[in-house]
């Protein structure tokens, strides 16, 4: 497969790198693909774009946005962060829940911290410290 599509605009086809790639936003009947160098608005729908673009470089984390997983600089449970261009600036893109599971099936994730709240009672304070003692 090759890692380029051409779209029509301003009356000649341009070539678009799939790593040049940052998003991609549905705007109506078009979408809005924001690149490190430029913006471009096609008419074209997102589903049709994300059966181009390659699933393993890039997840629709939302109704109206596909982003490149290159892209991500973190993310949480309601939005992520990008940076896009040579500033690096950053752009926030929501997650969508029914979106949010195949993002977790893209992305590695290799560790996970446990937060859990912990409360002692002057029971368990009190066996500690005896045990402690011991």
């Amino acid at each position: 497969m090759q890692p380029y599509f051409f779209i029509r605009t301003d009356n000649q086809c341009v070539k678009i790198n799939f790593t040049d790639i940052a998003y991609v936003e549905a705007n109506r009947n078009y979408v809005r693909i924001v690149a490190h160098n430029r913006v471009y608005l096609v008419l074209l729908s997102l589903k049709q774009l994300e059966t181009i673009l390659p699933s393993n470089s890039f997840c629709r984390v939302h109704r109206s946005f596909i982003v490149s997983l290159d892209c991500v600089v973190s993310f949480d449970q309601e939005c992520m962060y990008l940076k896009v261009g040579q500033e690096h600036k950053k752009s926030i893109i929501p997650i969508g829940n029914q979106y949010r599971k195949f993002l977790h099936q893209n992305i590695m994730l290799v560790a996970s911290e446990v937060r859990q709240g912990v409360k002692l009672s002057s029971v368990n304070i009190e066996s500690l410290m005896e045990n402690a003692k011991n």
